[in-house]
């Protein structure tokens, strides 16, 4: 009969030390490890609930300068909730506004819960209420449009209106 060989204990005290250091380690990490709170702009505002889109699109709009683009503004916080338009002395002007808060929990988005931000052709004019009250009040100021635009653009007056 074939006698049975005993493992070498070697072999048993360096697996039991392998597995040993791993539960060490892990115990380490799991007790020492804190992560990082997510900063709201690295994350892709399609990927946002409700709460974080609010917060979002509030810090965005505190950041805008007017005479930002629309189309820079859409970049930013995607497709706004409201979306009115008309034309002005020859101008679009189009207000559009994002949600920023919520007033009752019924899963819908009133204009009270947003922000307006208003557009004369393409560019940031106002936000806020006077936003809405230049959009249902007018008439709009045209040279403090050029000025605005001026001042984005930071280059001569090649974008003038009329």
């Amino acid at each position: 009969m074939s006698e049975r060989r005993k493992p070498p204990t070697n072999i048993i005290k360096i697996i039991g030390l392998i597995i040993g250091s791993y539960l060490v380690f892990a115990a380490l990490v799991l007790n020492f490890y804190e992560p990082e709170e997510p900063v709201i702009s690295d994350v892709p505002y399609e990927n946002m609930d409700w709460r974080e889109r609010e917060e979002y699109n509030q810090q965005t709009i505190g950041g805008l300068s007017l005479g930002t683009t629309k189309a820079e503004a859409i970049k930013l916080m995607g497709k706004p909730h409201f979306n009115d338009a008309q034309f002005v002395q020859g101008k679009q002007v189009q207000l559009l506004h994002w949600r920023t808060q919520r007033n009752e929990g019924d899963g819908k988005t009133t204009r009270d819960e947003c922000t307006p931000l208003l557009f004369v052709d393409d560019v940031l004019f106002a936000i806020g209420e006077i936003a809405s009250e230049r959009f249902l009040d007018g008439p709009i100021d045209l040279e403090l449009l050029n000025q605005i635009i001026q001042q984005a653009d930071n280059s001569p007056d090649t974008t003038s209106v009329q």
